[in-house]
């Protein structure tokens, strides 16, 4: 079948009329890459796949390209139906079939050189439709070249190699015009955030030195009142920064990492953190939400890779202090991420202060931050409460919404207070009203196992 799809689309040619339409379309499905409900990338299928290991498929991959190659020469790309079509395969194909590109067959690599002239082309149009398409290509090749590497289908005629290879500066340069130019539409600049929060550490490493560094463009994007009016680019500012923080704290860990870089990471780290900590009061909930998201990715990065010595300027108690306040927040979903946030936040606290000790505070203000805790811990401890009551209490008469919320936040409360009761020192002095009560709704889960939702109990 993939066999029979593959001779249509090269017999027929761009002028097929319909069929060569449907062609392109069914082609363009059969390479996955479709976005699902809950945000995931649909991978290259079975067959798919195992056509393009066969001759057969070369002729189709060769098409492609020089079809690619004739919509890339012309000095403005022509806009119509049988363009949008076959740049949608090629961004398909990249995305679920990168290796393709750089197989050596014999044709000097022009598939990276089509891809590069394509793009190129792309970011550099005024049509902001087109200028979208090109940011989308470069996600589509950073994404591609991590599954072909996964998958292992690289391992031949020097592929792997050249996938491992940088993109040109000057698409990087397009790309950082794009991200701020007074030019840019919002989607066009969402996308180009997309495609930076993308890229591994192999491309930061290269870019945080270089001319076309986006990150310093990129902090004020995450702030409503001294950056960003629009509420969408801020939003994906802060998903795109924690992206970026949580690939660059993974490496941090590396031993062949340059003192250079580890500084320079450590500098962006701080950056990232402060902005993120403003930006959780920001009027947008949407925002709110990422950048406590992307606050709760850096503590957990952080901690996972021990990171301690590098990064001992972090506000712990200015960010659990900021994840506090959200927890009456009036979205949902602001809550829960508040609720995430503070157990990572916490257990990086106490982690911190057994693991460097330049760090240890003071025996008053450790008092002090348990009092705090204590006052956590009461919160914490009423999520879990409401769950119990919407459990056992059907006299409330709340809706099925408000249940399945409260749910989670008491499922997410269970979690962090782990994490709080660790950082709380049982003195006279201190207040353990907030412990009492927490400990006390614990208690009743196991109580009411049979009535509480399992994940809860457990």
């Amino acid at each position: 079948l993939m066999g029979q799809i593959g001779r249509n689309y090269t017999t027929f040619g761009l002028h097929g009329g319909l069929g060569l339409e449907n062609n392109v379309k069914i082609l363009t499905l059969c390479m996955g890459g479709i976005e699902t409900p809950n945000g995931s990338i649909t991978p290259l299928p079975i067959p798919t796949r195992e056509w393009f290991k066969i001759p057969a498929s070369r002729a189709f991959v060769s098409h492609m390209l020089s079809k690619i190659t004739e919509i890339s020469s012309h000095d403005i790309i022509q806009k119509g139906l049988q363009t949008t079509l076959q740049m949608d395969l090629f961004i398909r194909v990249v995305q679920c079939a990168a290796w393709l590109l750089f197989k050596d067959d014999g044709d000097g690599g022009c598939g990276m050189k089509v891809f590069v002239d394509l793009t190129r082309k792309l970011m550099q149009s005024d049509d902001e439709s087109l200028q979208l398409t090109g940011t989308k290509l470069v996600k589509a090749m950073v994404e591609g070249r991590e599954k072909a590497s996964r998958m292992r289908l690289v391992k031949q005629n020097n592929a792997e190699g050249k996938m491992k290879m940088l993109l040109p500066d000057a698409l990087y340069g397009h790309l950082y015009k794009l991200l701020g130019g007074s030019n840019s539409n919002s989607q066009v600049q969402c996308s180009a955030l997309s495609t930076y929060g993308s890229l591994h550490f192999v491309e930061w490493k290269h870019l945080l030195f270089n001319e076309y560094n986006p990150f310093p463009q990129m902090l004020p994007m995450c702030l409503e009142y001294s950056g960003e009016t629009d509420s969408r680019i801020r939003s994906e500012a802060c998903k795109a920064v924690g992206n970026i923080i949580t690939t660059c704290m993974q490496e941090m860990q590396v031993s062949n990492i340059d003192v250079n870089i580890r500084e320079k990471l450590a500098e962006v780290v701080e950056g990232a953190i402060q902005v993120m900590a403003s930006a959780v009061e920001d009027s947008d909930s949407n925002v709110r939400s990422m950048s406590l998201f992307a606050m709760g990715n850096i503590a957990l990065e952080v901690e996972s890779t021990k990171c301690y010595v590098h990064l001992r300027r972090l506000p712990l108690v200015q960010l659990c202090e900021a994840a506090y306040k959200r927890l009456h927040d009036d979205n949902e979903k602001v809550i829960n991420n508040a609720i995430r946030t503070s157990g990572h936040l916490f257990n990086l606290y106490h982690n911190r202060q057994e693991n460097d000790t330049e760090m240890s505070t003071k025996q008053s203000e450790r008092e002090s931050w348990s009092n705090f805790c204590d006052k956590y811990a009461l919160e914490l401890g009423a999520k879990i409460g409401q769950a119990i009551l919407d459990a056992t209490d059907v006299s409330q008469n709340r809706s099925w919404k408000q249940r399945s919320n409260a749910k989670k936040h008491a499922w997410g409360a269970c979690q962090a207070l782990m994490s709080v009761f660790k950082c709380i020192i049982i003195r006279p002095a201190i207040c353990c009203d907030g412990v009492r009560s927490a400990i006390t709704h614990l208690v009743q889960c196991l109580e009411h196992m049979d009535s509480v939702n399992e994940k809860i109990s457990l």
